[in-house]
């Protein structure tokens, strides 16, 4: 199974697809505050991004290896309720790497667009 559930984390695995997304909203809805773990995910289906992102009391704990999708996560997630200071991220659970910060979209300058013709 993509989805592992503990007592009050969701560790997403290998392929997470749009199966899962139903089974992740029941569990989050049962429970106060939950940690999800994407550190494992190779891809995740965006039903379960959706469901993450609008679930108040889930925190994302790690993010997932694609600079992308990290990047992304991490600035969705800017904010007291959802990134709770300092947030932090490691490669994977129990992993020796060193915890990295989540960036923050409030470090980075306005980016101009330009007019088109």
């Amino acid at each position: 199974m993509p989805i592992r559930f503990l007592t009050s984390t969701a560790i997403c695995e290998g392929i997470c697809t749009i199966e899962e997304a139903e089974m992740l909203q029941s569990w989050l809805k049962d429970r106060r505050s939950v940690l999800v773990d994407l550190g494992n995910a190779d891809h995740v289906h965006t039903a379960i991004v959706q469901v993450i992102l609008a679930s108040p009391n889930a925190v994302i704990s790690a993010l997932p290896k694609n600079t992308l999708f990290r990047d992304v996560l991490a600035t969705a997630r800017v904010g007291p309720k959802n990134c709770p200071e300092p947030a932090m991220t490691t490669a994977a659970a129990g992993a020796s790497a060193p915890a990295t910060p989540i960036p923050s979209i409030d470090a980075e300058e306005p980016v101009a667009l330009a007019a088109q013709s």
